[in-house]
């Protein structure tokens, strides 16, 4: 009832779910990313392994882009880099922008492997006392508890179904959700994004 992805990749490689993005420094002025990315090396052999990570707008431009080269002797090595650019678009509920970061590696310069990881600039913030914060301000959560399933439909994963049922908790005011039982589908994850 879900989809199914044979996913074939070089001897080197960015491991699945290899990349970790974080926002650490976050406004109106200037927006921070940094990046952790897991190359994993199946060769058996040594290499030296150069990272290029680009970041994108949402109209395709690249912003930004940043090189790291290593000498890799084990069988994973883990790359470390930070990106920053002025006036980030903000995401948030009522404009959820999304970047792109592009992860190219290679290995004597010929191209192993290409990722994206999509990510928006936005900070969160819980306060004991006062509750949610996103981009610095106050957000009360009104929230449901949604089940995997597509109700009369069944659990097959229906993309304008997922996404029909998003419009409508919407419309009732619904601003965020608590998964149950199954762990999401990515379809779930990518329209709440």
């Amino acid at each position: 009832y879900r989809n199914v992805r044979l996913v074939v990749t070089d001897p080197v490689h960015v491991g699945h779910w290899g990349t970790f993005v974080t926002t650490p420094e976050v406004s109106a002025k200037k927006g921070v990313v940094a990046v952790s990315t897991r190359i994993e090396n199946t060769t058996g052999m040594a290499q030296r392994i150069k990272l290029k990570t680009s970041l994108i707008d949402a109209q395709g431009k690249v912003l930004k882009s940043t090189t790291a080269i290593k000498q890799m002797e084990g069988d994973t090595a883990l790359f470390q880099q930070q990106l920053s650019i002025s006036r980030p678009e903000l995401w948030s509920i009522s404009n959820p922008t999304l970047y792109k970061l592009i992860s190219e590696v290679y290995v004597d310069n010929k191209l192993c492997d290409t990722y994206e990881t999509d990510f928006g600039y936005r900070s969160i913030r819980f306060d004991k006392d006062h509750g949610f914060f996103l981009n610095g301000e106050s957000v009360k959560l009104k929230g449901v508890c949604l089940h995997h399933d597509l109700g009369p439909l069944g659990a097959a994963v229906n993309y304008r179904a997922i996404e029909r049922q998003l419009e409508i908790m919407q419309e009732m005011g619904c601003n965020a959700i608590r998964t149950s039982h199954n762990p999401p589908a990515p379809e779930l994850l990518e329209l709440c994004d």
